[in-house]
């Protein structure tokens, strides 16, 4: 899925949704009223990736064109159930089987349970993909050859479920379903997210969108496109670098996940000479990490993306916005999320210019984001911002 082949391919696809989404802002969005950023950006993730699936033959992007829908059902349902998991997770009175299934949440979550399965099963492609396989089951083919299949970006990751599994016999229709909305999820809500709170800090921060200055996003964008509104291409993103240091700075600040936990398998030996044993259940503070002035400076508060331009780590996880390890983002995931939101955000910037959604106070300050923790961190004003369409150099 992730083959360097599959990611120029995204860049296209990224291009083609990003087209739509100024479109559908364009409709719907009143210049200077302001609006919920996260509903347009995650339709357009939702989008990004089911297209992707559609090319590849896969159940994901059947009828669904969520950027089209504003009130589409499966988006809906999506949102729906991860802050019912989250809500259940962050309240313990929830976790017991015996309330919770008692509660008007619980019978709302099976109803959008059963609309997104229902969706994800009505497509024939599973089925149709096994028949396939089954027919072809008489036909050698080494394992060199499957690879080789696998780059050249002919095989779907649906049809690497069903094979690997052990063909018919082995993952189950709903089995496959499951871990096609894993992926799903992990492309859709995280890059959502992140590239709500890069729309957020560039509302806070005009400067940093278009005043004359050697390190000004909207300058370097003029840089790489001039006046032109051409889509972005693969060859276009290793040049944005200024918009890839925003989107870190604003990771770096606002990581979707502040927190990940974690059960040592060894014993460790911290150093403030607390011991860890075997088994012990642990919390990695992610926000603390990423704010900590020993490995970001005295201006660690500061949203300044400059300071990703020429950093050097002084310790190699002291970056971690996907986690680390070898549990880190699947595979090439963050590199997904990064072309994701460097298309997407590339071409919203040379369209609009982003505002902010409420008045600085008297010193020219915003007060500081309200943030509620879901399964991931969010704004709690659901992400407010305001556009204007900026005008054409003669």
């Amino acid at each position: 899925m992730f083959s360097m082949k599959n990611l120029k391919y995204f860049t296209t696809i990224f291009a083609s949704e990003s087209q739509i989404l100024i479109e559908e802002m364009g409709k719907t969005v009143k210049n200077g009223e302001p609006f919920p950023a996260f509903k347009y950006i995650s339709a357009y993730t939702m989008d990004s990736i089911a297209t992707f699936y559609k090319i590849s033959e896969t159940a994901m992007a059947h009828k669904m064109n969520a950027q089209q829908s504003s009130d589409h059902f499966f988006l809906k349902g999506f949102d729906m159930g991860l802050n019912s998991v989250s809500e259940r997770i962050c309240q313990p009175w929830l976790h017991s089987d015996s309330i919770y299934k008692n509660l008007p949440r619980f019978s709302m979550l099976m109803k959008h349970k059963k609309y997104i399965w229902d969706f994800m099963l009505e497509v024939q492609l599973i089925r149709n993909k096994r028949k396939e396989l089954q027919e072809n089951s008489n036909k050698e083919q080494d394992e060199s050859k499957y690879r080789v299949t696998l780059e050249n970006g002919r095989t779907t990751f649906m049809e690497s479920l069903i094979r690997l599994s052990g063909g018919n016999d082995g993952y189950t229709d709903d089995e496959i379903v499951e871990e096609l909305l894993v992926i799903l999820v992990a492309g859709t809500d995280t890059s959502a997210v992140a590239a709500s709170f890069v729309s957020v800090l560039l509302s806070r921060y005009p400067e940093i969108q278009e005043v004359n200055g050697y390190n000004i996003l909207f300058n370097r964008l003029q840089e790489v496109f001039g006046d032109s509104d051409r889509p972005t291409t693969f060859e276009d993103l290793p040049r944005l670098k200024y918009l890839e240091a925003v989107i870190k700075e604003t990771q770096r600040l606002y990581t979707t996940s502040p927190i990940v936990t974690r059960k040592v398998e060894k014993e460790l030996q911290l150093a403030c000479g607390i011991k860890l044993v075997p088994g012990t259940g642990i919390i990695i503070n992610i926000w603390a990490l990423h704010r900590n002035p020993r490995y970001w400076g005295e201006d660690a508060e500061q949203f300044r993306p400059e300071r990703f331009l020429d950093l050097e780590l002084k310790h190699p996880a002291a970056f971690m916005p996907f986690s680390y390890g070898p549990r880190n983002c699947v595979g090439t995931g963050y590199q997904y999320a990064m072309m994701s939101m460097k298309t997407m955000l590339s071409t919203l910037l040379r369209r609009y210019k982003i505002l902010p959604a409420t008045k600085p106070n008297s010193n020219a300050e915003f007060p500081p984001l309200r943030l509620k923790f879901d399964l991931m961190m969010k704004d709690a004003d659901g992400f407010q911002i305001c556009v204007e369409p900026r005008s054409k150099r003669a």
